[in-house]
């Protein structure tokens, strides 16, 4: 509206101008005060500054907005380009610790990712995307790059599998703690962590401890399980009750290692 405005006013005023000339020639000279013919003029000068301001500020804002485009898309790209750094770097550092592990078990590895977890009433899995495709089956053991347990191969499809963690009330091994070498079987308790069971009572067993698997099952030996968390002891009983936290849910992951 701010720029069509002078030219409606210029094009007003010289039609009068014209009218004024035609009526003083055939009507003899008129008297006018041409002092009204000035405003619109004046006007139109005075407010050109102004519109032209206006323009090279439109000018401005559009080029800036250019600009604003031009550097968020280099933004976008540089982060694209960390992201992609820093994931090689994590899978880098993930197969050589899985390179490490691999030459303590002697044992063949497969890698996966962890892309779902799926807790119900008596049961806490994980879902990876490795499957039949690549040679796993039901029963291969699932632990970290560092050698940590997660648990066993529960059901495999073509193209995934089901891992049953070692907090499922179903999962079970034979496991021995690190210190006082105190043995037994560990089982999962889902929100309870775990349970080594048949602890008699005058075994030494210490919280705080580190409790791994004993390699008397088809587990292979000293792969870390959890923590002693807690102690309960009673005359009465024949064994005490020994709570144990996984060590796994400490962590932030999302690769596994299968052993084959």
């Amino acid at each position: 509206m701010l720029q069509k405005k002078p030219y409606k006013i210029l094009f007003v005023a010289i039609i009068l101008a014209v009218g004024l000339v035609l009526a003083s020639r055939y009507f003899g000279p008129l008297e006018f005060d041409y002092g009204i013919l000035q405003k619109p003029f004046t006007w139109l000068y005075s407010n050109s500054q102004i519109l032209k301001k206006f323009g090279l500020s439109i000018h401005n804002w559009r080029s800036l907005a250019s600009e604003n485009e031009i550097l968020r898309k280099e933004n976008i790209a540089i982060n694209q380009r960390l992201a992609d750094y820093k994931n090689l770097q994590s899978e880098n550092q993930y197969l050589r610790k899985s390179l490490n592990l691999k030459e303590l078990l002697n044992k063949e590895l497969i890698y996966a990712n962890i892309f779902s977890e799926v807790i119900g009433t008596n049961e806490v899995i994980f879902l990876i995307n490795r499957g039949q495709n690549v040679g796993i089956s039901e029963g291969m053991v699932v632990t970290t790059e560092e050698g940590i347990l997660i648990g066993k191969i529960s059901e495999v499809k073509d193209y995934y599998s089901k891992v049953m963690t070692v907090r499922d009330d179903n999962f079970k091994i034979t496991a021995r703690t690190q210190e006082s070498n105190v043995s037994g079987i560990a089982e999962g308790a889902l929100i309870n962590g775990m349970y080594l069971k048949l602890v008699i009572q005058s075994e030494n067993i210490k919280e705080g401890e580190l409790l791994v698997s004993s390699g008397d099952d088809f587990f292979p030996p000293a792969l870390i399980i959890g923590k002693i968390q807690n102690i309960e002891s009673s005359q009465g009983d024949t064994f005490k009750i020994v709570r144990v936290k996984p060590m796994f849910e400490s962590l932030s992951f999302s690769r596994v290692v299968i052993i084959k």
